[in-house]
């Protein structure tokens, strides 16, 4: 085989592979099951909570991405975009804004609520458990806190901006919001950088951990970090 035929049949290869359409069902349900895990078991499920959700995908990565098979998709979800490769593999999540920005606005579920649980500590080098704080809900409709030393639980349901504010003496507050559905929270205080990491959990998850029993913290999956107080 010649030299111009081998650069012809490898650059119809490229091509062929770079124009060939992902499976958009398969994108999606695995955008679903690595965001949603044990909350929806579809695309259906999930549109009777979000019902002006529509599902998209685009591609995210540029053309010479996926001419060396290295191509990402962005599949919308109501309040994030899943970067995911062509075979189903989560690669990043990116953000969705309330104003909508960069393409990718925040939809609101039908019946608007927050629940958050978790734990709060301070950050290097002590990481100590943190015990005397506050945590409000901000506007006129009240939510429930409970709080059991270093651990809280806090609830709200409602149309107006869902907006928790977590605040420590000597440090600037944390603000949960632009979020919805019931959630697991490590929040750590620094004096650098607040910061916390959060996963989506099941309304029974969120129900057993309002208790924060530490037989129940145990079982918590890794949303902190090696230095996590659970």
């Amino acid at each position: 085989m010649n030299s111009n035929l081998i650069i012809l049949c490898t650059s119809i290869t490229l091509l062929t592979s770079c124009s060939s359409e992902p499976d958009h069902d398969l994108l999606m349900q695995k955008a679903i099951e690595a965001r949603y895990p044990g909350i929806y078991k579809d695309v259906d499920e999930l549109k009777q909570d979000y019902p002006d959700f529509s599902p998209q995908i685009r591609q995210w990565s540029d053309d010479l991405s996926f001419l060396f098979g290295r191509g990402r998709y962005a599949v919308r979800l109501p309040e994030e975009e899943v970067i995911i490769s062509k075979t189903g593999m989560v690669k990043t999540t990116r953000r969705c804004s309330v104003e909508g920005k960069a393409g990718c606005k925040i939809i609101p579920p039908k019946h608007p609520s927050l629940g958050v649980v978790g734990t709060l500590q301070l950050g290097a080098p002590s990481h100590s458990p943190i015990t005397k704080y506050k945590i409000s809900w901000s506007g006129t409709s009240d939510g429930t806190i409970l709080t059991n030393g270093h651990c809280f639980a806090a609830y709200k349901a409602s149309d107006e901006p869902l907006e928790l504010t977590i605040s420590v003496e000597g440090f600037l507050p944390i603000v949960i919001k632009n979020i919805y559905g019931n959630r697991l929270i490590a929040a750590t205080f620094d004096k650098e950088r607040n910061h916390y990491g959060t996963i989506r959990i099941s309304t029974d998850t969120f129900n057993q951990s309002k208790t924060c029993l530490q037989s129940v913290r145990d079982q918590w999956p890794n949303v902190g970090g090696w230095a996590w107080k659970r």
